[in-house]
């Protein structure tokens, strides 16, 4: 039955009503098309496009979607590789925690992931090790050692002759609790090759300003931290400031009038406990032939 058969069969009051119904909807939609016509028409002669183009930019999303290689993106190359290493082994990087790697890297190193750089500096025999104190110490250094232990004695026997001796040293101050700085080593590395790594520094600032002011200077041998009093220090007034402040949660900026605090709380009788404790270290050391002592 065709539409004009099914419109006589219906009552005519009813087929008045459904068409007086739908019409309103008719003439929207044809506006509605014809505008669209007219608007793809008009975008087609300004930009030279097909309405078939302009109907896809429309509908499609707004950028292109990439299509994902199936390849290993946990593994990095030999030659990236080979780059990756080569950077770490220059200047100070080596010194950058692992899980902020990425961030440090040149392009295309930057584009690996934690997990491929892990992998790869595993493969490279590379490891995470805190920075050492103590490094082995050579025969030659043990004698240089003992023999400076041995002409220090001579010259200041008493304990009382070293509290007009003034110990200097440097050390890193960071909102760590661990207070101790991690480097990246690799199988094939000497510690003692390391530039900064090995504790064996001399500020230049301050040996600058000794010089101009004429003080005479005590030089320490290398590898002598245990000879120094002042090292023994350092764990209190990073104890102090840990019980004082939070310093966990402070900036570099922040931590500068903490320090200078912790500075100033330093008790005299742990200063001169800590010098006249000199005599002793020195007998300790040549005791020992020049190696390490517990202190």
């Amino acid at each position: 039955m065709d539409s004009r058969s099914l419109a006589k069969a219906k009552n005519p009051r009813e087929t008045q009503t459904e068409i007086k119904t739908i019409h309103p909807f008719l003439i929207y939609i044809h506006h509605f098309i014809h505008a669209c016509a007219v608007l793809l028409t008009e975008i087609s002669q300004k930009t030279g496009y097909s309405n078939r183009q302009i109907q896809t930019a429309v509908n499609g999303p707004v950028t292109p979607q990439k299509h994902r290689q199936h390849h290993n993106l946990l593994t990095i190359k030999t030659p990236d590789r080979r780059r990756l290493k080569e950077w770490l082994q220059t200047g100070r990087n080596r010194y950058i925690p692992i899980c902020r790697l990425r961030y440090h890297l040149p392009p295309p190193l930057n584009n690996h992931g934690d997990v491929a750089l892990n992998r790869a500096l595993q493969e490279l025999g590379g490891r995470s090790v805190f920075r050492p104190r103590r490094l082995p110490l050579t025969d030659q250094q043990k004698a240089a050692r003992k023999a400076w232990s041995i002409r220090q004695l001579e010259l200041r026997p008493r304990p009382v002759h070293w509290e007009f001796v003034h110990f200097s040293d440097e050390t890193w101050v960071k909102a760590d609790f661990m207070w101790k700085q991690r480097a990246i080593l690799f199988d094939d590395e000497d510690p003692e090759n390391i530039p900064d790594f090995a504790v064996k520094k001399r500020s230049k600032m301050t040996t600058t300003a000794l010089q101009r002011t004429g003080i005479p200077v005590l030089r320490f041998p290398a590898y002598a931290p245990d000879l120094a009093p002042i090292e023994n220090l350092w764990p209190w007034l990073k104890a102090w400031m840990e019980d004082n402040f939070d310093i966990q949660a402070m900036g570099s900026q922040e931590l500068r009038p903490v320090i200078q605090a912790a500075w100033d709380a330093i008790p005299g009788d742990l200063l001169l406990r800590l010098a006249h404790s000199m005599p002793e270290r020195l007998q300790k050391c040549i005791q020992k032939e020049g190696n390490y002592i517990d202190y």
